[in-house]
């Protein structure tokens, strides 16, 4: 038999990953939801930005959204030409 709660269910987190759409930003790779450009998150790890500090910047990210943009960045160079 199902118990009938009064909490509310736990609203679902969109999954982290990187778009493109040309009417999001032209088309540039952004984390989804964002206008956060994947590319963008690449150069700041490459500046040496840790991963806390990137959230500290862009506190309405995730640590997957970074991850995804990372792994995108890594996987697709040309992109960020």
């Amino acid at each position: 038999m199902l118990r009938q709660t009064k909490e509310k269910p736990m609203a679902r987190r969109r999954a982290s990953e990187v778009i493109v759409d040309p009417n999001v930003m032209g088309g540039i790779p952004v984390i989804r939801g964002t206008r956060v450009p994947a590319h963008l998150i690449g150069r700041l790890a490459a500046q040496g930005a840790s991963a806390l500090e990137i959230l500290e910047t862009y506190p309405y990210l995730t640590l997957g959204d970074v991850n995804a943009a990372l792994d995108y960045a890594r996987s697709h160079p040309e992109a960020a030409l």
